[in-house]
């Protein structure tokens, strides 16, 4: 019967996860990220246990393991009454529900000395010589996991699932810094250790180990996989290209940063050119005789936009066609940025960019200074309204004071005496 029959939706969370192309956007951010060990933003139990089904799902998915649509429930402790139910219910395609519990393997003592030595800042755990790195030590510290776990079930506990699987994650002292088949060999010594879980699955920071007491246990590499470490996934996407290993290729995350790389390209193109456009406005309508060290800088700013566009151009000549297509709407934000930018109306400025693309790339174009005048023609020419009539302010006719008059008293000030 299914776990919503039993018990009214005791779930912190549910999501789906629908195929294998959307499983990164799907699984979201869950798991993702775990806090320090101290602090205000410390780790807590829930974090982890999502933390480490982030991984076996990753694992899961790169083995083939996972039936699409996959539901994904999170147990919430404080709603499911006397039940004892696992930390997370999954119900693959057409089939039944699935228990994860999740655990960890570690002493109590070594987890205090790491908050202990995390407390004392930018100290790291490096053996010495001293250190037993000890692969039994450290196997005893998995089967003391698992036994634990295993007499729980074994009691009636999880019983709202059909079955079970356990996920133990490496928190032990030398784990770390031990070869890892070697843990699994010793370990799988112990079958009987299973009990009545379905499966056991161990997780380290970048393997997973699925299904370690079946017969074809399965080694997962998911510190190359792209949701855990981008640059892993890069390199190790790079290797499989060069050995022409096609059928290795995580094929959809590929194709997406390859067109997320083509569309940044564009989006640097334009947000150049949008620069170059403000300060070439605002060199022609906004410079004059006292402004000679605004103008210094805005045609620094020009020389290095215009740089860097022949930069991406030299890379990509098939850019050179994304100038016209991005100009319009490029244009326009530069001038509400220099309107903004100097307080001035919108309408100083040309309604429609009046360089052409080869003066935008010329280092040595530099736009006529003061034309403000022609912008205002041209704006309400373009709005159909008849322009305003342009006047020409004369200095006034009234006739000047006379020298060494004052302009209060208008009283003549002979030189030599005082007022």
């Amino acid at each position: 019967m299914a776990i919503t029959a039993k018990i009214e939706q005791p779930y912190r969370w549910v999501l789906t996860l629908r195929t294998h192309d959307s499983f990164s956007e799907d699984l979201g951010s869950v798991g993702e990220w775990v806090g320090p060990r101290i602090g205000p933003r410390k780790r807590d139990q829930e974090q982890k246990e999502e933390f480490v089904l982030h991984r076996l799902l990753v694992a899961w998915r790169d083995a083939g393991a996972l039936s699409f649509p996959v539901e994904v429930r999170a147990v919430d402790r404080r709603l499911q009454g006397s039940w004892r139910l696992p930390d997370f219910v999954l119900q693959q395609g057409a089939g039944g529900d699935i228990g994860l519990e999740v655990t960890e393997a570690g002493e109590e003592r070594h987890q205090r000395w790491m908050t202990k030595l995390e407390r004392s800042r930018g100290a790291q755990h490096v053996p010495d010589e001293d250190d037993d790195l000890s692969t039994t030590r450290t196997v005893d510290e998995f089967k003391r996991a698992i036994a634990s776990k295993s007499k729980v079930l074994n009691e009636g506990s999880y019983g709202g699932v059909g079955q079970c699987d356990l996920v133990v994650y490496d928190n032990t002292h030398s784990g770390g810094f031990l070869d890892k088949p070697d843990i699994l060999d010793e370990l799988r010594r112990s079958n009987e250790l299973g009990g009545q879980f379905r499966q056991v699955h161990l997780v380290f920071a970048s393997m997973v180990f699925v299904n370690v007491f079946g017969d074809s246990p399965r080694r997962v590499e998911i510190g190359w996989d792209y949701e855990m470490d981008y640059v892993q996934w890069l390199e190790s996407q790079a290797r499989l290209l060069r050995k022409g290993a096609t059928d290795g290729l995580d094929r959809a995350n590929l194709a997406e940063e390859l067109e997320s790389l083509a569309r940044k390209d564009r989006r640097e193109l334009g947000n150049h050119l949008r620069v170059l456009l403000l300060h070439l406005l605002k060199c022609q309508f906004h410079a004059g005789p006292k402004r000679e060290e605004p103008i210094r800088g805005w045609s620094l700013s020009m020389r290095n936009a215009r740089r860097s566009i022949d930069a991406l151009l030299s890379d990509s000549p098939s850019l050179k066609a994304e100038i016209e297509r991005q100009l319009t709407d490029v244009y326009h934000a530069a001038r509400e940025d220099a309107a903004t930018e100097l307080d001035v109306p919108v309408d100083t400025h040309p309604l429609a960019c009046p360089y052409t693309s080869e003066q935008m790339r010329d280092l040595n174009f530099m736009p006529v200074v003061g034309r403000a005048e022609m912008a205002t023609s041209q704006n309400t020419k373009a709005k159909g309204k008849k322009p305003l009539r342009k006047v020409n302010l004369r200095p006034s006719t009234a006739p000047a004071l006379p020298k060494r008059y004052t302009a209060t008293s208008m009283r003549k000030v002979r030189p030599g005496k005082k007022k």
